[in-house]
C-alpha cells in the first residue's frame, strides 16, 4: 500500500514506475507527483538509487528508502543518518574547507549573540541557533566570506548567582569582605564551566560556527569597544530615556556586512 501527497490509497503489491507512477496489480496509476525519468543528477522515485552531488564536487550513490520503510524506521534511522553526515562534515573539514574557498569574496561578519555561560544549551538556544545558522548558510551561497564567531556572556547575574550560591554569600557586605578583585576572579574561572557541553550540542544540531575563535563579553577588547559605541551614540544625542513594551526576550546577534 502506498499513499500519495493527495492521501490517494493504492492498493496492491505496488511498485514505483521509472516515470513517477505507481504499477499494482496489473493496473497503473500516476500519481500527483508523476514526472519524467530522473537525470543523473536528480533524486530517483522511492525505492530506486540516485546518483546526488556530495559536498565539494564529489558524487555519493544513496539509496532512497520507501516512505512507509522510512516512517516506520524498517531499515533507516534518521538520528543515524544524522551522524554519517556529521562523521562526512568532520572528515572533509567541511566548515573551514567552505572558509577557505570563500577568503576573496566579499565579507560577512557574524557574531552570535552569546548565551548565558553558566547553563547548558536549551529549546531556544536550539531554535535560534538554527536560524542563525540558515541566514549564515545562506549568504556563503551567494558566495560571501561568513567569518561565524560563537560568543559567551559572562555578565550580570546568572554568574553571580553561581558564585553566590558556591561561596555561601547572601548579601552584598560578603562581597566586599571577599573582596572585588577575588570575587571577579571567582566569576570568572567557571565562564567556560559547559563550553564542551554546548559545543557537542551545537555540533549535533547542524550548526557551522568557530568555536575556537570565540569572544567573551569579559574580554577588555569586547567591553571597550561597547563603550566606544554608547560614546558616539551619546555625542550624537541619540541616547535617551523612556520606555518600551518589552513582551519577550530575543536573542541578539550583531550582523555587519562590509
Amino acid at each position: 500500500m502506498l499513499w500519495s501527497p493527495g492521501h490517494r490509497r493504492i492498493q496492491g503489491n505496488a511498485q514505483m514506475r521509472s516515470d513517477g507512477g505507481v504499477k499494482s496489480s496489473g493496473t497503473t496509476a500516476a500519481l500527483p507527483f508523476a514526472a519524467a525519468a530522473p537525470s543523473p543528477e536528480t533524486p530517483a522515485p522511492f525505492g530506486a538509487t540516485a546518483r546526488i552531488p556530495a559536498p565539494f564536487g564529489a558524487t555519493a550513490t544513496v539509496g532512497v528508502e520507501a516512505m512507509d520503510d522510512v516512517c516506520e524506521g524498517k531499515d533507516f534511522s534518521f538520528p543515524q543518518q544524522e551522524e554519517r553526515v556529521l562523521e562526512l562534515w568532520a572528515k572533509l573539514d567541511a566548515f573551514h574547507e567552505q572558509l577557505r574557498r570563500t577568503e576573496s569574496g566579499e565579507e560577512f561578519i557574524f557574531y552570535d549573540g552569546p548565551p548565558f555561560a553558566t547553563g547548558l544549551p536549551h529549546y531556544g538556544h536550539i531554535l535560534a541557533g538554527t536560524i542563525k545558522d540558515v541566514v549564515t548558510r545562506h549568504q556563503s551561497m551567494r558566495g560571501r566570506h561568513v567569518s561565524r564567531r560563537f560568543g559567551w556572556d559572562c555578565h550580570g547575574l546568572p554568574v553571580e548567582f553561581e558564585i553566590d550560591k558556591a561561596l555561601g554569600i547572601t548579601n552584598r557586605q560578603q562581597v566586599f569582605d571577599l573582596g572585588i578583585g577575588k570575587y571577579n576572579e571567582t566569576c570568572r574561572s567557571i565562564v567556560t564551566k559547559y563550553v564542551s557541553e554546548w559545543e557537542a550540542m551545537v555540533t549535533r544540531t547542524g550548526r557551522w560556527i568557530d568555536f575556537k575563535n570565540d569572544y567573551k563579553t569579559m574580554d577588555i577588547n569586547f567591553m571597550e569597544s561597547v563603550w566606544w559605541v554608547f560614546a558616539q551614540l551619546w555625542e550624537k544625542d541619540l541616547v535617551y530615556k523612556g520606555f518600551k513594551v518589552a513582551s519577550l526576550i530575543s536573542l541578539i546577534a550583531i550582523f555587519r556586512v562590509c
